[in-house]
C-alpha cells in the first residue's frame, strides 16, 4: 500500500477522487490576500453540511478585512470534493422528502377528516 506522504510529493499513482470525504475539512478562502483559512481555526463549525459556491462574510486573520468568503469542502489532499451534481442530487433528495412528508399528511387528513363529510 502507498503511503500518503509518498503520493503528495507526486510519486506513484494520483490519489483517488473522494466524494464528501469524512477526513476533509471546510476552508475559507480570502479574496483580499487569497489567504487560506480552516473553518474551525476561524470559531466555525460545518457537520453534515453539502454546498457548492457558498460565499459568507468572515474576517480574515491574515489581512483584517471581513470579505465574502467563498467556502468549500476539501478532501484530505486539498481537493475540493463537493462537485455540483453531489449537492444537487442531497438537495432533491431532501427535498424529495420534505414534499413525501407533506402529501402523506395531507391524505391522512383528507382520508380521516374530509372524507367522511362527503
Amino acid at each position: 500500500m502507498t503511503s500518503p506522504e509518498f503520493l503528495e510529493l507526486g510519486h506513484g499513482p494520483a490519489p483517488p477522487q473522494i466524494v464528501n470525504d469524512p477526513e476533509g475539512q471546510w476552508i475559507a478562502t480570502c479574496p483580499s490576500c487569497q489567504a487560506v483559512h480552516n473553518l474551525e481555526s476561524l470559531g466555525w463549525t460545518r457537520r453534515g453540511a453539502v454546498s457548492y459556491g457558498k460565499r459568507t462574510s468572515i474576517r480574515c486573520p491574515e489581512c483584517g478585512t471581513a470579505q465574502m468568503m467563498s467556502i468549500q469542502h476539501v478532501d484530505r489532499y486539498g481537493r475540493p470534493d463537493q462537485p455540483f451534481g453531489f449537492v444537487l442530487r442531497r438537495v432533491l433528495l431532501i427535498q424529495a422528502i420534505v414534499w413525501m412528508t407533506l402529501g402523506g399528511i395531507f391524505l391522512v387528513v383528507w382520508l380521516c377528516l374530509l372524507r367522511p363529510m362527503l
